[in-house]
């Protein structure tokens, strides 16, 4: 892939990358097919639903499903260009805003307790901005902040981690959401996949890499993570597509069932190793 190492050598990510993506869709045709496939029942299912404006659980769930949806479809661009990095700083992203979603749509209860916790983190966050003097609106930030912390005053905050055991999710905020967030940051183990040596041991950098597992992880958690949104929406707005959740059912399965096999692949080779 010379002409895309050479483009990316003069303008990095901003560089001509068309080689580079017409290999990528050749390479994972058939994990596009079914990630794209999936966005279209998703996309299908958003536009037929219709949140009532005194209903709050319609109203949160369509925000996060507007979230998740810009989160799936933007993970596909950015595998597609190369940045893995940013694709697991989205996904972690995207794992955030199904806790939320899957939560809500499962316990009506839940919804009070999730708008409480977003009210609080406003607030503490115009506290801090109230606190920049050279701001003309701080009194009128500093009265919105005293208003939001009064009327949240006897709410306790929910961390992201009750959101995950609500939505019955802790298995995954536990392993795979947690390795996410190391991402989230620039601390060393985000950074040091960017670095290469040579034969001399010199460090170069190598920001075009990115591992066939990085990708396969991307597509099949995402899809995972969409899959599971994907019914919790549809029955919180009954809607139908009855023959479309099979359907990507299927289609994802059928990639499931190749993916874990390269995985126990993977794992008995470094035994062997």
């Amino acid at each position: 892939m010379k002409s895309a190492e050479e483009g990316f050598e003069r303008n990095g990510f901003l560089g001509d990358e068309s080689a580079w993506r017409a290999a990528f869709h050749k390479d994972y045709s058939k994990w596009i097919e079914a990630y794209t496939e999936v966005n279209k029942v998703a996309v299908a299912m958003f536009t037929a639903a219709k949140a009532h404006r005194d209903n709050d659980k319609e109203i949160i769930v369509s925000l996060l499903m507007a979230r998740i949806l810009s989160n799936y479809q933007s993970l596909l661009i950015l595998m597609e260009r190369g940045f893995i990095a940013e694709v697991k700083i989205v996904l972690r992203s995207m794992f955030e805003a199904v806790f939320g979603l899957v939560a809500c749509a499962k316990e009506e209860t839940f919804v009070d307790k999730y708008v409480a916790t977003s009210k609080k983190k406003h607030s503490a966050y115009l506290r801090k901005l109230s606190g920049i003097e050279c701001l003309k609106q701080i009194q009128e930030l500093q009265q919105v902040s005293l208003n939001l912390s009064q009327q949240t005053k006897s709410d306790k905050e929910t961390h992201i981690k009750e959101v995950a055991k609500a939505a019955g999710m802790l298995d995954e905020y536990n392993s795979h959401y947690s390795e996410l967030c190391l991402f989230g940051h620039a601390n060393l183990p985000s950074l040091q996949g960017t670095i290469a040596y040579d034969e001399k041991g010199r460090a170069t950098h190598h920001l075009l890499e990115r591992s066939d597992k990085d990708v396969k992880d991307s597509f099949f958690f995402a899809m995972l993570l969409m899959i599971q949104v994907i019914s919790r929406f549809r029955t919180t707005f009954n809607l139908g597509f009855d023959e479309d959740g099979p359907r990507i059912g299927t289609l994802f399965n059928s990639l499931k069932v190749e993916y874990v096999e390269e995985h126990l692949k993977q794992a008995n080779e470094g035994e062997g190793g």
